[in-house]
């Protein structure tokens, strides 16, 4: 079951793209290791929002790149998207063991989304979280179990 939610809410500090995008990858794989054990379902909740971050700042090369990404995520997967987006990572200063350690990780991550019949046919956020542009509105996907279960208490 999917569902969108608006509200008004007051603006709040926001906290960095970065901390953001760290909080989101550990809740989903909090959620993919539950999601393998007990009957769930995600819903996606959108809210207005004034105080969304804008996109960071790139340098010449670094936009080069995103708005490849940006195209990619048009027309492919979002593990096949992830996968390729990250062979630029050395314009983002990412080089030898860390480039591999992190591709490895990404290969690892996607290979379950795509095994686990919940999230992988979960809609990907992925065109919000590379936008150019500064959303009118929060977005985020909700894991929810139908049943409590010992990995769930």
């Amino acid at each position: 079951m999917a569902f969108s939610r608006f509200s008004e809410q007051k603006p709040v500090n926001q906290p960095s793209w970065r901390s953001s995008a760290s909080a989101l990858i550990a809740l989903t794989f909090s959620a993919l290791s539950l999601a393998t054990v007990e009957e769930a379902e995600l819903a996606t909740l959108e809210w207005k929002t004034g105080s969304a971050s804008p996109p960071p700042e790139l340098e010449e090369q670094q936009e080069r790149i995103i708005s490849l990404v940006r195209m990619g995520l048009e027309s492919m997967s979002e593990p096949a998207a992830m996968r390729l987006a990250f062979l630029g990572g050395e314009s983002m200063n990412i080089r030898g063991a860390d480039m591999t350690s992190l591709q490895n990780g990404l290969n690892r991550f996607y290979a379950k989304i795509e095994e686990d019949p919940l999230f992988s046919s979960a809609p990907t956020h992925l065109p919000y979280c590379f936008s150019n542009k500064k959303p009118d509105h929060g977005l985020a996907s909700v894991y929810i179990p139908t049943t409590t279960g010992p990995r769930l208490r």
